[in-house]
């Protein structure tokens, strides 16, 4: 446990300010998604995730790219290091919000698919340009809606 905690502070004590500002407003943000998922209908929340669209943004300029790759990693460290569950929804609305900061254009999907005993289930997904942000494992869900941020 002491070796753990031990490691995650030498982490963050190499980690530039950037990296930690953008640690902090990936775990902030998805504490506010997780909250905000609990008190608010969701079609109430999808009008600020962008439009629905059906040619999403295919070529994006490298910057934007890296971008997206900064803001997946804090997202993905931010959810390690919380001590509450995140489904893939908060990530992909607080990684969403992160990237439309930036002035990063990316779509978040919603899909479904049926596990192995026929049950209906859902994921949700952000994508820059062909690039995955969150929502690994994407590939076996049909997707049903693309919310785009231009």
């Amino acid at each position: 446990m002491r070796s753990r905690l031990r490691k995650k502070i030498r982490a963050w004590r190499t980690m530039g300010w950037s990296g930690r500002l953008l640690l902090v407003e990936a775990a902030t943000l998805l504490l506010l998604m997780k909250i905000l998922l609990a008190v608010v209908p969701f079609r109430c929340l999808a009008r600020r995730l962008g439009s629905a669209s059906v040619s999403p943004h295919r070529t994006v300029p490298t910057a934007d790219v890296a971008t997206a790759q900064c803001v997946s990693v804090a997202v993905r460290r931010a959810v390690a290091n919380l001590p509450f569950r995140l489904v893939c929804l908060p990530q992909a609305m607080a990684a969403t919000f992160m990237l439309a900061r930036r002035n990063v254009p990316s779509t978040l999907y919603l899909g479904v698919d049926k596990d192995p005993a026929g049950r209906l289930i859902a994921h949700a997904w952000v994508v820059v340009g062909e690039h995955v942000v969150t929502g690994a494992g994407k590939e076996e869900f049909t997707p049903i809606t693309a919310l785009s941020q231009a």
